[in-house]
């Protein structure tokens, strides 16, 4: 579909720009995200030298006794590792594909998540490398890994309450460098990118459809792809 005015060269430097623009912006997110869960999955207080099964809280029902928090970690453990494979497959996806990539390729050997720290690094690594290689990431046409992989960040984010913050761009209403992006599911399976400005609390909202962008802004702030 092409934007009237456009002619087909301008909309496919804008469809890119479009696509470069999320592509970004969600790899970016995912250093935050997973160095948080692995955070938040790892047991923060202790009341004993060493240890006791009072440390975390506890349920019981009947004869039965579970830890909640050993309920609480193994989810975010397993959506941690989830992530990590989700992003690690995408990069392997490029370097097997693109001659060009494989120079100063990150190593994506096992041990990423025993610390925040090591997931964070590895993951800005690997987010680095490939956001350096995304004009031949684009050219591959990996539609349906980078749905998979921008949409866990997106849930994730959601789910666990974790929210990174980006750099604000510019408010048409007040003109204020205030305006927060972000991406965010919609019922019916859509994908929106919203817009809140901080100081007049103006709202953007953008349709979208995961790599192409498919209606023109309600209204729109700079700090985007239309920049």
């Amino acid at each position: 579909m092409t934007d009237i005015g456009f002619t087909t060269e301008q909309q496919a430097d804008h469809d890119y720009r479009r696509w470069v623009h999320q592509f970004e912006h969600h790899l970016g997110q995912i250093p935050d995200v997973l160095s948080m869960l692995v955070t938040l999955a790892q047991p923060t207080i202790g009341v004993s030298r060493g240890g006791s099964r009072f440390d975390r809280l506890q349920i019981t029902g009947g004869n039965e006794h579970r830890d909640l928090g050993d309920t609480i970690d193994e989810t975010l453990t397993r959506d941690a590792g989830y992530l990590w494979g989700l992003l690690t497959g995408y990069a392997a996806a490029v370097w097997e594909r693109a001659e060009d990539t494989r120079q100063n390729a990150p190593d994506l050997a096992g041990g990423a998540l025993t610390s925040p720290s090591t997931a964070k690094d590895a993951a800005l690594l690997t987010v680095g490398w490939l956001i350096h290689h995304a004009p031949t990431a684009h050219t591959l046409a990996l539609t349906e890994d980078e749905r998979e992989l921008f949409s866990t960040v997106r849930r994730l984010k959601a789910v666990h309450g974790i929210h990174p913050h980006p750099r604000p761009g510019m408010c048409d209403t007040c003109g204020r460098h205030k305006v927060t992006w972000d991406y965010v599911d919609t019922r019916g399976g859509g994908v929106a990118r919203v817009g809140v400005c901080r100081s007049c609390g103006e709202t953007f909202t953008q349709q979208i459809e995961e790599g192409t962008e498919m209606t023109e802004p309600t209204n729109h702030a700079d700090g985007g792809p239309d920049e």
